[in-house]
């Protein structure tokens, strides 16, 4: 099984108003705990570019932590793709900017051909 991530181009949903600042200040201390522990992991400095040393907070959009329990990257826990494949579902189930499309299983096509 293979996923495939894509922006579809549409604009995010509006941010809602009421408890904004609530869940933006719960988020964000969740989130300082989440930072620490990816700048812990990370066996080298130059690992951390802007890009992948914090994920962004949301209170629509889950974390990868939150759905699998634990951050990316923790010293010997492997994530299986079975869990990865779960967390994308879950990012597009939570926003309208990720389809997740399942490619078939080519190599049993070609295996069945070669060896028939």
């Amino acid at each position: 099984m293979l996923a495939v991530l894509t922006a579809t181009g549409r604009a995010a949903d509006p941010p809602q108003k009421k408890n904004k600042g609530k869940a933006a200040a719960s988020a964000s201390k969740d989130q300082r705990g989440v930072h620490a522990k990816i700048k812990e992991y990370t066996t080298e400095k130059y690992f951390l570019t802007e890009l992948v040393d914090h994920l962004p907070a949301s209170d629509k959009v889950p974390s990868p932590d939150k759905v699998l329990g634990y951050v990316v990257g923790t010293p010997n826990k492997l994530t299986y793709t079975k869990d990865m494949y779960r967390y994308y579902r879950e990012l597009e189930k939570s926003t309208p900017r990720v389809r997740v499309f399942t490619a078939p299983n080519a190599r049993r096509k070609v295996a069945s051909k070669c060896w028939s």
